[in-house]
């Protein structure tokens, strides 16, 4: 099997016929089925599979899942009802669960969350869902840093943009209008280590959030500590999308 999956009893050659949670109604006799009881093992648990023999004797065997890194437990975010970021952040927290759950079920053949996350396609149109995430996603860091602080790391030091304007007078010197010249660095904002990259595709970012935002933001922040499991999932797995799904968006 590989990975993280292990079993003393588990022989080469043997022919799974099933595969038995805790509860023992909780049974999967389809092959397809018995594959996917093996994929979604959470860490630390253990499933037990009825087999038989290379010379077609029954057979019993337990598979563990000893890698917390392959499956995380399963975790639920705190906020208030009504709130969209966090609804959209809790998204973010079991996010390797559901790549891995879309990925059996053929719903994604890369398993890139970008395409196949929580903006869906057919909501929203390849820019307004990288504007959608970079807002989430930058939104998030900023407040997290605000909040709690750098929780024992080094901060990232992510750039700002801002537009870029220049004065246009008539011919006797004098001003006409602003012009828009593009955009400029106009200095740094800390954030946690992994988030910078997101900002490459935020302009003007003092004006992206109003005050609302940022309370839909604390609202979740105000629940947890930097030790939090909760809080440590969720922004390792939102690095791992900004890294594995949302860069090819970020570099263009």
């Amino acid at each position: 099997m590989g990975g993280s999956l292990t079993s003393p009893d588990l022989k080469k050659g043997m022919y799974l016929t099933a595969a038995v949670w805790t509860n023992p109604d909780q049974r999967e006799d389809d092959p397809d089925q018995i594959i996917r009881a093996l994929a979604r093992l959470p860490a630390g648990r253990a499933l037990r599979l009825e087999c038989m023999t290379a010379d077609l004797k029954p057979c019993k065997a337990t598979v563990e899942n000893r890698n917390a890194d392959v499956d995380q437990p399963e975790l639920t975010l705190t906020y208030s009802a009504g709130n969209p970021r966090g609804e959209q952040l809790a998204f973010f927290l079991n996010l390797e669960r559901e790549r891995r759950t879309r990925l059996l079920e053929g719903r994604s053949t890369e398993g890139n969350m970008y395409w196949d996350g929580y903006f869906s396609p057919g909501r929203y149109d390849s820019l307004t869902k990288t504007i959608e995430y970079g807002r989430l996603l930058g939104g998030y860091a900023v407040s997290r840093v605000m909040l709690l602080g750098s929780c024992g790391k080094d901060v990232g030091k992510a750039a700002l943009s801002e537009n870029a304007y220049v004065a246009v007078n008539d011919g006797l010197g004098r001003f006409k209008r602003w012009e828009a010249r593009g955009m400029r660095i106009a200095g740094t904002i800390d954030v946690p280590p992994g988030f910078e990259m997101v900002f490459n595709r935020i302009g003007n970012f003092r004006d992206w959030f109003s005050e609302e935002e940022y309370a839909q933001f604390a609202d979740v922040l105000k629940n947890y500590t930097c030790s939090s499991p909760e809080l440590r999932q969720m922004e390792q797995n939102m690095v791992s999308f900004i890294h594995r799904d949302f860069i090819r968006q970020l570099v263009r």
